[in-house]
């Protein structure tokens, strides 16, 4: 199916978009009859099946778009809409089913190369991976399409370049057009194992190893020439198995490809019954002798190659090239429609652009059709949890805000500046920027998916139960078995290990990482003494510190000190020290650590037992808590994905 030819094909030729044939949405006016986009499906058409609740094309499409379509709007705009438009404006169209005959050909070539040829192995797959046959045909028509096009483009007015007939030449007729038969014979260097010897050592055997196997090929040559037959000699001497088996001869025939160009370009010197000398190549020492050289000249077969090619058509380089040149200089931009939720009664909202490239509108009817086939089907399991999130969020009376969600957004957002390399938010702007996308578009994006994230927390919450095993596991947790929880701020400075050099020596390298060591460790007390002098402890960790997790909140660990993630000397001194005492510096896996003991909170289990509960109800839920969740909903649910999701 030609999925956006006809709206591109109007672009192209300066008209407006065409319309869409749309139902209208709950609530709004009977709308005016719209023309028909060819292959378009109708709000109403039915994609999914969840618990016997049916779930419609315009339902499922609309979520697609707000979920993934920006993120998609890269790949949709420089990689699909650039080759259908120029196809329009070249009037390039595929014959009828050339896509799909292209996806049948890769996807027997998988089933037989990857399934041995079994069907049944193939559509099991499929069904563990919750794809189907046809959703995964009509993704693959649309990937084929895009090639199959930029492959009819790159064919107009073709020339098929030199350096392809020349290699055609040589993969058919040899190097420089020279194809030879053969009688060799091979001398191999003993093995040296590296790591029974210092570097100098071995390359120094390895060497004299080489220089041994040259001479007993030189002395195999000299045999040779002093009369003694070639082939007698190679099937005593050669120490290569196939050529002393087969008297010199190879069993499959001497050709180019595999042998080094050094060793094709000796070949090349040599008159037809001439005794080489040896030829290192493959591991080994070879002499070789032509016994029959068949020459042809370029010129000579010029012309059929350059026919041949052209009618094979173009090549995945040259295609690639059309791809690329079509993106060049390209500009694309997300509209706000991209986000809304439906229509205003007035105009159908898969009517309103969602996307502008090179200043064409692109409508939302247009995108949602090309997500749905790309990757309906693998975003289908997130819907179906979110379905099921907020189906069981209503039977139970729990909302959530926009507020709420856009809260949560943030949130990840400050998450991934903290991660993000340099840890800063001008860092990760033009990090994203660098992927073409901006804040303000990821804020839309994580928004839309918080709403979800948001009612599966509370959802949690809710049916929270707790035992007396896990308060007393949160109470070990926090206080662990002596029943103190030490409240500690810690700057952390990594000590900037030097790249080793070639050749470098283990104790240079020791000696410039005891230098690192020592530098950051002199620092370290510097910033001790600063605050012994006066200064803030917090302000010092949230200007030095390189601990993403502690650093924003003045160096103030949020976890409990445990003892399984120190080193036993950094345990202790830090357990000994008083509160208002400094601990440092103390060195692990790289990092240099100053501590400040800011308070020591002593309490029996019972005397915080309601608070651990407390807090145990009321902590936000983690991400792998969260995904499990959602995915337990999704495993006790009976959905069906019907064929009209990938029409």
């Amino acid at each position: 199916m030609n999925l956006l030819q006809p709206l591109l094909l109007s672009l192209a030729l300066g008209g407006a978009p065409s319309a869409i044939q749309i139902s209208a949405p709950a609530g709004a006016g009977t709308l005016a009859a719209q023309p028909e986009l060819p292959g378009a499906l109708p709000d109403t058409d039915p994609v999914l099946v969840i618990d016997g609740q049916t779930i419609t094309w315009g339902e499922y499409s609309r979520w697609l778009v707000r979920t993934i379509g920006e993120r998609q709007a890269i790949e949709f705009s420089l990689d699909y809409y650039t080759v259908e438009r120029e196809a329009a404006r070249r009037q390039v169209d595929l014959a009828p089913g050339a896509a799909e005959s292209a996806v049948e050909r890769d996807l027997q070539l998988r089933i037989e190369k990857g399934f041995h040829g079994r069907i049944a192995d193939w559509l099991d797959e499929l069904r563990r991976t919750d794809r189907t046959e046809t959703g995964v045909r009509a993704e693959r028509a649309l990937e084929a399409r895009r090639e199959l096009l930029g492959g009819a483009i790159a064919n107009i007015d073709r020339v098929v370049p030199e350096h392809k007939i020349v290699r055609e030449w040589e993969l058919r007729y040899g190097h420089h057009g020279r194809r030879y038969e053969l009688r060799m014979m091979q001398f191999r260097p003993e093995t040296v194992a590296p790591e029974k010897f210092s570097r100098d050592e071995w390359r120094a055997r390895e060497a004299a190893a080489k220089d041994a196997a040259q001479k007993r090929a030189l002395a195999a040559r000299a045999r040779v020439v002093a009369g003694e037959d070639f082939e007698t000699l190679a099937s005593q001497l050669s120490e290569d198995p196939d050529t002393r088996l087969h008297r010199g001869q190879p069993a499959k025939g001497y050709r180019d490809p595999g042998w080094p160009w050094s060793f094709q370009d000796e070949l090349e010197k040599l008159a037809a019954d001439e005794l080489s000398q040896p030829i290192y190549a493959k591991g080994g020492w070879w002499l070789v002798r032509p016994v029959k050289i068949d020459v042809t000249p370029l010129a000579d077969v010029h012309h059929a190659l350059e026919l041949e090619l052209i009618a094979r058509g173009p090549e995945p380089d040259e295609v690639g090239a059309v791809h690329q040149r079509l993106k060049e200089g390209v500009s694309w931009k997300v509209l706000p429609a991209m986000w809304s939720a439906g229509g205003d009664g007035e105009r159908p909202d898969m009517l309103e652009p969602v996307l502008s490239i090179d200043g064409q509108p692109v409508a939302k009817g247009v995108y949602a059709r090309f997500l749905c086939r790309m990757q309906g089907e693998a975003m289908a399991s997130s819907f179906v949890e979110s379905f099921l999130v907020q189906k069981r969020a209503r039977e139970l009376g729990i909302t959530s805000t926009l507020e709420e969600a856009q809260e949560r957004a943030r949130a990840y957002i400050d998450d991934q500046v903290k991660t993000s390399e340099g840890g800063t938010r001008e860092s990760w702007e033009e990090y994203l920027k660098n992927g073409t996308r901006s804040p303000e578009l990821l804020l839309h994006e994580y928004t839309f998916r918080s709403l979800t994230d948001v009612l599966a927390e509370k959802l949690i919450k809710a049916q929270r139960k707790l035992t007396p095993e896990d308060l007393r596991r949160e109470y070990l947790d926090q206080y662990g078995t002596e029943g103190e929880r030490l409240e500690l701020r810690l700057i952390a400075l990594p000590i900037a290990i030097p790249a080793p050099e070639d050749g470098l020596s283990r104790e240079e390298l020791d000696r410039r990482v005891d230098e690192a060591t020592q530098k950051i460790q002199a620092h370290a007390r510097e910033l001790l003494d600063r605050v012994r002098a006066g200064a803030e402890f917090a302000a010092l960790a949230r200007d030095e510190s390189k601990d993403l997790h502690s650093a924003s909140a003045g160096g103030l660990m949020q976890e409990r000190f445990r003892p399984d993630r120190w080193t036993p000397e950094i345990y202790a001194a830090v357990r000994a020290a008083r509160e208002g005492e400094l601990v440092g510096p103390l060195c692990q896996n790289s990092i240099c650590f100053v501590f400040q003991v800011v308070a020591r909170h002593k309490a029996s289990f019972e005397e915080v037992r309601a608070q651990l509960e407390q807090d145990l109800r009321e902590r936000r839920p983690s991400t792998p808590e969260l995904g499990a969740f959602r995915n337990s909903l999704r495993r006790e649910a009976e959905v069906e994905v019907l064929p009209g999701l990938s029409r």
